[in-house]
């Protein structure tokens, strides 16, 4: 069984996961995106893997 853990990591420490699709972001999507944040918060957090100490991948959330 897995266990996931809500954790504070400085933005610094995080890098986007080089397998990404998604390679660009529309200015009218990430506008959406940050206008639905605002009014509803944030409904997933972001999911990272630690690939080495004090450094993370993302591994989920690559807009957010």
């Amino acid at each position: 069984m897995t266990t996931e853990t809500l954790t504070r990591i400085d933005p610094e420490h995080i890098y986007p996961n080089p397998w990404q699709t998604r390679k660009t972001m529309s200015p009218e999507g990430l506008e959406s995106l940050a206008a639905s944040i605002e009014r509803d918060g944030l409904l997933q957090p972001i999911v990272v893997r630690m690939i080495r100490r004090g450094r993370y991948e993302l591994v989920a959330g690559q807009r957010r």
